[in-house]
């Protein structure tokens, strides 16, 4: 199922396409953003391998979301707070001991639709050439190359892990440090 149809895909890039041409620039785009972030839409379960070393870290998820179901080793899991704008899940109590999986429905549909039409865009307009000149017409392309654009794209979709701090551990305490709160 596309995220974008072809009605709303046309109210917003204007392209001579046929129906069927523009349709399937549509569904080569969203093919395309799905190999790189996962599926477009729907939910999905993100598995963790937790080392012993990282069993306090929390865990960064693919995509952002409203809601989590964790399980960890095969054990539902609710002591778990949801940070980042929901790109993290962080064990309240404990430490994570492995396998973690992370069920989870995207809350990001809006700026992949927004990326799956700046893809259309750049896909329908996008010439293999540098420079252009035809009569008096020159045309030169910017630093940005279509490549170079549509990685841009991506990644501004896939949440960063942001700056963080070196951690010294330490096998007589826990390196949780502050309130637990639920």
């Amino acid at each position: 199922m596309s995220l974008l149809t072809l009605a709303e895909a046309r109210a917003l890039i204007s392209t001579s396409l046929g129906d069927v041409a523009f349709q399937g620039v549509i569904d080569r785009e969203e093919a395309w953003l799905a190999r790189r972030i996962g599926a477009l839409s729907g939910a999905r379960t993100q598995t963790f391998h937790v080392r012993v070393a990282d069993a306090d870290d929390p865990l960064w998820l693919r995509r952002p979301t409203s809601a989590v179901t964790v399980a960890d080793n095969g054990v539902a899991t609710t002591a778990i707070r949801l940070l980042r704008d929901g790109t993290v899940v962080e064990k309240t109590t404990g430490s994570w001991t492995g396998p973690v999986a992370v069920t989870s429905t995207p809350n990001d549909a809006e700026e992949v639709r927004r990326v799956i039409v700046e893809l259309i865009r750049i896909g329908v307009s996008a010439s293999a050439y540098a420079a252009e000149t035809i009569g008096d017409y020159s045309y030169s392309r910017g630093a940005d190359s279509p490549a170079s654009q549509r990685d841009a794209l991506v990644r501004d979709l896939v949440p960063r892990r942001g700056p963080g701090t070196i951690r010294l551990r330490s096998p007589y305490v826990s390196e949780r440090v502050g309130a637990v709160t639920s």
